[in-house]
């Protein structure tokens, strides 16, 4: 008999990848790199930031963040202005174009996310939520010191990258 927790998180992970390769498959299309997404999004989001908010928001160096602002500036969708109370930085904000291509992003994810979630009745959604919960309240609770199910995505990825990094330091 096959052991039905092997099972599931198999399927977990199956699901985790199909997702990946669609949306990889239609940012083919565009004029953005994949990981350009989250650096587009957070000027958006906070658009006038400095490439030190962007790096410590992404938990990258900033030579990463200076690097990629300045192709997706010479692409057309970010612009960056010399800060008038500090004229060693940069401001940087999103444009017209890069408004369009994140949301044309954002269509993408959502489009996949209800394609995936085709054909569930509110009841079975509801259902799922809360298996999906108790999942990660199961890890939460074993393994850190606070309910991970309250954190968000980003919040998360944050932790991963820090826990990576300390890993990295402690080699």
């Amino acid at each position: 008999m096959k052991n039905l927790n092997l099972d599931v998180a198999h399927f977990i992970e199956k699901i985790h990848l199909i997702k990946r390769i669609l949306i990889q498959k239609q940012f083919n299309d565009l004029p953005v790199y994949h990981g350009q997404i989250p650096l587009l999004n957070y000027v958006k989001k906070h658009d006038g930031c400095s490439q030190v908010e962007i790096a410590d928001y992404l938990l990258v160096t900033p030579a990463s963040i200076a690097l990629s602002t300045k192709r997706l500036e010479k692409a057309g969708f970010l612009t960056k202005k010399i800060d008038s109370d500090n004229l060693r930085c940069k401001k940087i904000y999103i444009t017209d174009k890069g408004r369009e291509i994140t949301d044309k992003c954002k269509e993408i994810f959502d489009t996949v996310d209800s394609q995936m979630l085709q054909g569930f009745t509110e009841d079975e959604l509801s259902q799922l939520n809360l298996f999906l919960e108790r999942m990660i309240k199961n890890l939460s609770d074993k393994n850190f010191n606070n309910d991970m199910s309250i954190l968000s995505i980003g919040e998360l990825i944050k932790i991963m990258k820090s826990t990576h990094r300390e890993e990295k330091d402690n080699d």
